[in-house]
């Protein structure tokens, strides 16, 4: 990971909650050149939940949120008018051309689709009643991790190249089962306890180098764009070190997204769920309601200001 090299940013402020989007990009194009800022993101994510319906890999959806659902998520979603790329072409794709992949915080209840859909349909990029393409399930994987049942991320976006390759933006998250799922060990630790161990890194790394290698598949399909979020901090209940070892991945997994050979704007959600418990659902892993609203906010005020699928 060392290899990572940084590339220069530009800071945008994107909402009103207290939170900042850096886009970064290593990829050169018309794009990346108009929009140059981006952010991190990664954590741990617990997965028991069914895939919502849509074009997918699998499952049912189950339309459970959880927790307090009735704050309003004080998210601003922009609007700017129309968006254009630098050449003065519009922003466009059809349902098709955008995919959407990673775990349960998107598949458990399905909300984050159900919101960032509404919103692209409120603001004229997506017809009523279309949607984008899932692939996402509970209790996905980044690294391929031997007998496991639950098609891996990378998997995923094989399933949605083999069903159509007209592919332009991924919309994603993961890796966070990683380690809550098959390495537990690294957040169940006391803090106190020292330095991150040495297989809990090997695991954090195993995910990103997946990961990195992921984003030159999707540049290979032809991917023009990749938005990844990441996971907020969690109540540490059961789970003591689950924000040190989030806050150890941050950079790593904004670093990958910076050097992608696909412009891929990262989303660091932590700032956005600051003080805000009412976003996280009684198991203390996954959002509310309330808080998949406020995720389907940052991910369409990103793909406003990046020129996604508008």
């Amino acid at each position: 990971m060392n290899s990572l090299v940084n590339r220069p940013c530009s800071i945008i402020a994107a909402v009103i909650v207290p939170i900042v989007i850096v886009a970064c990009s290593g990829a050169t194009s018309p794009q990346a050149a108009e929009a140059k800022g981006d952010d991190a993101g990664s954590a741990a994510n617990d997965d028991s939940g069914t895939v919502p319906s849509g074009n997918s890999s699998g499952g049912t959806q189950n339309p459970g949120g959880g927790g307090n659902d009735a704050a309003v998520p004080p998210v601003s979603v922009q609007d700017s008018g129309p968006v254009t790329q630098v050449d003065g072409s519009a922003c466009s794709a059809t349902p098709n051309e955008v995919v959407m992949v990673g775990d349960s915080y998107f598949a458990l209840s399905g909300q984050i689709t159900v919101q960032l859909q509404s919103l692209a349909t409120a603001g004229g990029a997506l017809a009523s009643g279309a949607d984008y393409r899932h692939y996402y399930a509970s209790g996905a994987n980044m690294y391929p991790y031997p007998g496991t049942t639950i098609p891996p991320i990378p998997t995923q976006f094989n399933t949605a190249v083999t069903a159509s390759s007209d592919i332009k933006y991924v919309l994603m998250d993961g890796g966070g089962n990683d380690i809550l799922l098959q390495n537990s060990e690294c957040i169940t630790v006391s803090p106190d306890a020292g330095p991150i161990s040495s297989n809990c890194v090997t695991v954090i790394n195993e995910a990103i180098t997946t990961a990195t290698t992921l984003f030159g598949t999707m540049k290979t399909a032809g991917v023009e764009k990749i938005v990844y979020f990441f996971y907020p901090h969690l109540p540490t209940a059961g789970k003591p070190s689950v924000n040190v070892i989030l806050d150890y991945s941050y950079p790593l997994i904004q670093q990958a997204c910076e050097n992608s050979p696909v412009p891929c704007y990262f989303i660091d959600t932590r700032a956005a769920f600051e003080g805000h418990p009412e976003y996280i659902g009684p198991d203390n892993i996954h959002p509310t309601t309330a808080g998949s609203d406020v995720i389907a906010g940052l991910i369409w005020n990103v793909m406003q200001q990046q020129c996604v699928a508008l």
